[in-house]
């Protein structure tokens, strides 16, 4: 049986870049997701290049990661910073809410 659709690239007089196009038999065209685009050319590659994309790809990881981490140690550093003598005053959700004209 035949698929229902086929994955074509049309390049455009804009970009060089191909743009992946899913095209239904029934004429119409779909544009791929760009999560739909990295899986297909992950399909279409050899196995020895899949080491390298994911040694990659994890090093992607690890480098938000190492974001997120310094995004907090400066947060924290800014609060212990603050001389503002009431930095420490607890205030409930729905004070602040109120105060803030927000309805809960």
């Amino acid at each position: 049986m035949a698929p229902e659709y086929a994955i074509v690239f049309l390049y455009t007089a804009i970009s060089v870049e191909p743009e992946f196009v899913i095209r239904s038999f029934e004429g119409r065209r779909y544009a791929m997701s760009e999560r739909e685009q990295v899986k297909y050319i992950i399909d279409q590659m050899p196995d020895s290049k899949i080491t390298r994309l994911l040694v990659f790809l994890k090093g992607m990881q690890f480098d938000d990661e190492m974001e997120d981490d310094l995004f907090c140690e400066n947060l924290l550093d800014s609060y212990l910073k603050d001389e503002d003598p009431d930095k420490h005053e607890a205030v409930t959700l729905e004070s602040f809410a109120a105060k803030e004209g927000v309805l809960l």
